[in-house]
Formats: structure tokens, C-alpha cells, sequence
């Protein structure tokens, strides 16, 4: 993607970051950052150069609230998406897009989901405290997660190498079989009863089984989180983890040295077009530029 389409597509993500904390202010719900577009915030005060999306997260209860409120409270030009507004999507968490633009990722293409400009909403659900409970909840949720997507026409990636890649894939096409038989609808409901298993119960951490990565590295004790803190973002202020440091030492490793050049590219595949809309935020620092 041109340096001045990421600018363009930055531009439009914080006009939907604006909008989500205007939401989440007038209704008393909180939000914080996570995944790149924490390491963003952290390390260059705004987008990492050349990101190409944007990540939040809620714990559930605030999550649900923000479906709900954004059914009356939203501007016009946005509206929230999940698997219960847009029936062909597999993904059990939201996304805060923009009306009338259109986003494609490699990944989604051959689907019938809902394809514009969005940013990714993630519901943080508990965790459990013992260790053969938190294999079953990953392996249960990760099971319900790709058996939807690939129903619903995605195309999953598999970094695994060898032996273990054809076992997994082999082990999937199975399961896709004896899986054939079940609803959607019966799918969808088993991994929300899954995920949402712990939640209400006096556990220590929470986790995101929707990120890119792996069940530990998406699992933060709560004290990492809680209280928020306010960090500067391409102009803006956003709400993160008060600890942050530690946070994405365990996802990312020593986060503030940079990649080496040949991996500073947008970590998705996409094609984008803003249409009629017209960026509202475009002289934030980070994402000057033509919109």
C-alpha cells in the first residue's frame, strides 16, 4: 500500500477512534488500547507507522453495554457490526465501521461479510485460574472460532511447518465434517456460552480469544490492566493498561526496538476505498497527509 494510502486509511480509523470515545464518554464505558495500536501509542505516540488497523478492548460488561448504546448513540456516518447484525460473519467480536466505504482483506474475500472501513472491537472475557481450564477454554473457543470461519468462506492461515501443518489441517478438514450437521446459529451459541463461562466469577485474569496471538499471550492478569491510564495518541488521548510496559513485553517481546526495515509493511493484505466520506480528523499529527 503507497505511503499516502496509509495515511488515508489512518486518517479514517481515528475519525472512528473519535467517534467510539465519544460513545463510550457520554455512556460511562470504558475502552482501552491494545495489541499494535497499543505498541503504537507506547513507542511512537500515535499509529505505528505503518499499521493498517486499529485494536481495542473492553472488558465484557462494557462491551455489551457499547452494542447496545450504539444502536441510539452513534453518528450517522458509522455503525457497529457483529455476528448478530451482519449473519454472515463468523467473528465473535465487533467492529466500529464507517457507512458507505469498502475495506477488503485477503482473509475475508471470498465471504459475504459486511466489507468497509472498521476498527476492531474485542470483548476481554475471565479467564480461568487453573491451567487444564484455561487449555479447554482455548481449545473449545479456537474450535467454535475456525469451524465458523471457515463455513463462512475465510481463509485461515497456518504458520506451522511439516508434519504438524498437514495434522492440523487434516485434523480440521475432519472436524469441518463431523461438525457439518450443526447450525450456525448452534455454533455461535456454544462459543459464547464457552467464552462467557468464567465471567461473574472471582478469577485473576482476562483474556482476548479473539487476538492474533496465542491464549497466554492474550491472557493479562487484571492488575495490568485496571486502573486505565491516559496515554497521547496522534493528537488525541487514549485510555491503555496502567501496565502497559509489562503488557507488551508478554505479546511482543522487547517491543520498542523496531523491526528490521524489510518488515516495517502493513501486517494485512487489503484494498481500500473511502468513497464519498471524507476524513473529519485528518490534521492529527500521525496521520497528516492526503485524505
Amino acid at each position: 500500500m503507497a505511503e499516502n494510502g496509509i495515511v488515508a486509511l489512518q486518517g479514517a480509523l481515528m475519525d472512528l477512534l473519535i467517534e467510539l470515545k465519544r460513545v463510550c464518554e457520554k455512556n460511562g464505558i470504558e475502552y482501552f488500547v491494545t495489541g499494535g495500536t497499543l505498541l503504537g501509542a507506547v513507542r511512537h505516540k500515535g499509529f505505528i507507522p505503518w499499521d493498517d488497523d486499529m485494536d481495542i478492548g473492553m472488558a465484557r460488561r462494557d462491551y455489551e453495554r457499547f452494542r447496545e448504546v450504539c444502536r441510539t448513540d452513534l453518528d450517522g456516518a458509522y455503525q457497529f457490526y457483529d455476528w448478530h447484525t451482519d449473519t454472515a460473519s463468523p467473528l465473535p467480536f465487533g467492529k466500529l465501521k464507517i457507512r458507505g466505504t469498502r475495506l477488503v482483506e485477503d482473509i475475508s474475500s471470498d465471504s459475504g461479510a459486511n466489507q468497509e472501513v472498521f476498527i476492531d472491537i474485542f470483548p476481554y472475557d475471565a479467564a480461568p485460574d487453573g491451567k487444564l481450564a484455561r487449555r479447554r477454554h482455548a481449545y473449545k473457543t479456537v474450535l467454535y472460532r475456525k469451524l465458523l470461519m471457515m463455513r463462512s468462506g475465510f481463509h485461515l492461515s497456518d504458520q506451522r511447518r511439516g508434519i504438524r501443518r498437514v495434522v492440523n489441517k487434516t485434523l480440521y478438514a475432519i472436524l469441518r465434517i463431523l461438525y457439518s450437521p450443526v447450525k450456525t446459529e448452534t455454533l455461535r451459541a456454544r462459543y459464547d456460552r464457552v467464552a462467557r463461562r468464567y465471567n461473574g466469577k472471582e478469577t485473576s485474569h482476562l483474556v482476548n480469544l479473539c487476538g492474533a496471538y496465542s491464549y497466554k499471550r492474550e491472557m493479562k492478569d487484571k492488575s495490568l490492566l485496571f486502573p486505565f491510564v491516559t496515554l497521547p495518541f496522534a493528537g488525541e488521548t487514549v485510555l491503555a493498561p496502567c501496565g502497559y510496559d509489562r503488557f507488551l513485553r508478554e505479546v511482543y517481546g522487547d517491543y520498542m526496538q523496531l523491526p528490521p526495515p524489510d518488515q516495517q509493511k502493513p501486517r494485512h493484505n487489503i484494498t481500500f476505498d473511502l468513497g464519498a466520506y471524507r476524513i473529519r480528523h485528518a490534521g492529527s499529527p500521525a496521520v497528516k497527509g492526503k485524505g
